[in-house]
């Protein structure tokens, strides 16, 4: 490959704070550099600002809000409408009391990917078969049902000791709860037993469903709580955003735009390092809506981010590795993951074919000087060099760098699009970027193969009384730009 040209002096890494992966080396929207074509534009045309600005009026009658709603109907006059589409979904004010709808939202709510298969009880989490047969049915019991792969959990030990805030005068609180799930033969799931702290004993019983009503749903209501920050600070803002915006810098400090990974990656950066800097500016800065609007003080924040990179890998960013390993292959009406693996299996025959297309061996991978640059400045400014990670540091073969890339383009269009949802589509490219007839021919079958996705997509939400319509290809963004 061509000898890329100096790093522009803008694009330099800088520590926001400490562990967490390090961030473009700019204090202000207005720093960044206008040239940079699907990097950024000027803020003065840039629409999310506008989002922001709305966003800002939209949660004001909730930050300045100093007492208690009343009402589950006083809260939708809040999160009611916007942008003609509704906030809270009338089957969820109607069924989020529910322990179906509580058990649904951990496959297809927009923190999927926390839930793992439970094969053995953390000694922390001291359930007993006792506790939970009413609740598993006849004939059966918790080590059988385990042993057959029909207990699942999720753990927010992350969120242990966080440091918390006061709100108008209010001393406000952040559990770090365990909570176990079962699939029963119907194939729901549903929670069986809860406890609010990582420490067992008489101040942090377990709950069940069996308990008095109020107790259960106050007990699921701080599960969803730790759900808040556990999706918001990790699961969107650490893995899409940040990481997002590691990968945005390192292609432009590494990749020349001849290059045809970056003509490949750069779509998928539009808007992520205005966004990005946006939010540093007023979402999660010391006095921004997050430390304003939510119980964590900043300090907080800052850990919980800290902890959740110490915990990130390799294996959890990339989809088929992760379900694997999450042990969640074979649960029902898991549509992320169903969606979510029709998804990279596209994008990886997309990668697969401008991959081999370009490269005509391992050794044209491991030669390309470029490249290597480029990979060991993700692991080292976004990883922070932490080999446990099992993030590599370089790619030496053709199958390492198309699974690599699968991950970038993944995380950055469709994870994103799971978690957040909301400018370009998937698998839109600008045609000036290849002008190969091979690559063209590859952007239009990839174009066809999201649209066969949609259709199988649209054709189960059309009787589906819940729809699942995150990873619809029609929904899903190219880059992260909100």
């Amino acid at each position: 490959m061509l000898m890329s040209a100096p790093i522009s002096p803008w694009l330099r890494w800088k520590n926001f704070a400490q562990g967490w992966p390090r961030c473009l080396n700019v204090d202000s929207i207005f720093e960044l550099d206008s040239n940079i074509q699907f990097s950024c534009i000027r803020a003065s045309n840039f629409t999310g600002f506008l989002i922001f600005q709305g966003a800002s009026h939209f949660l004001s009658g909730f930050l300045l809000r100093r007492t208690s709603w009343n009402s589950l109907d006083e809260m939708r006059t809040i999160f009611s409408r916007t942008q003609g589409r509704d906030i809270v979904p009338e089957y969820v004010a109607k069924h989020w009391q529910e322990d179906d709808f509580f058990g649904s939202q951990f496959l297809n709510g927009n923190n999927p990917i926390i839930i793992h298969r439970c094969t053995t009880l953390p000694l922390n989490f001291p359930v007993t078969p006792e506790m939970v047969a009413g609740s598993l049915g006849g004939g059966t019991d918790l080590g059988k049902e385990m042993q057959e792969g029909r207990i699942f959990i999720v753990d927010y030990k992350v969120l242990e000791d966080i440091p918390t805030d006061t709100i108008y005068g209010r001393q406000q609180y952040i559990a770090a709860p365990l909570c176990l799930l079962h699939q029963s033969i119907d194939g729901l799931l549903r929670p069986i037993a809860i406890q609010l702290s990582q420490t067992p004993g008489p101040c942090s019983p377990i709950f069940l469903p069996s308990d008095d009503e109020w107790d259960w749903l106050l007990a699921k209501t701080w599960v969803r709580n730790a759900d808040f920050y556990s999706h918001q600070l990790l699961t969107h803002l650490l893995r899409t955003h940040l990481f997002g915006e590691v990968f945005a810098i390192a292609t432009l400090r590494h990749l020349p735009t001849c290059h045809p990974l970056f003509k490949l990656l750069i779509p998928h950066f539009h808007f992520t390092l205005h966004i990005n800097t946006l939010a540093r500016s007023v979402l999660i800065n010391r006095g921004g809506l997050i430390d304003k609007g939510s119980g964590v003080t900043y300090e907080g924040l800052l850990l919980v981010v800290q902890r959740g990179l110490e915990q990130v890998t390799y294996t959890s960013l990339c989809l088929p590795d992760d379900i694997h390993h999450r042990g969640m292959s074979h649960v029902p009406n898991y549509y992320y993951r169903d969606d979510g693996m029709s998804l990279w299996e596209a994008i990886e025959s997309f990668v697969t074919g401008i991959v081999t297309f370009y490269y005509n061996g391992d050794a044209a991978v491991s030669g390309d000087t470029e490249l290597q640059a480029w990979v060991m400045d993700i692991f080292t400014n976004g990883f922070l060099g932490r080999t446990s990670s099992g993030v590599p540091s370089s790619l030496q073969t053709v199958a390492e760098l198309i699974k690599f890339l699968t991950m970038v383009m993944f995380t950055c269009s469709a994870q994103h699009a799971a978690v957040n949802n909301g400018q370009r589509l998937l698998g839109q490219y600008p045609e000036e970027w290849f002008t190969e007839s091979e690559p063209r021919r590859l952007i239009r079958a990839f174009q066809g193969r999201l649209e066969e996705i949609r259709d199988r997509i649209e054709e189960r939400n059309h009787l589906a009384e819940l729809r699942y319509n995150y990873l619809n290809p029609l929904e899903t963004e190219n880059s992260i730009s909100i």
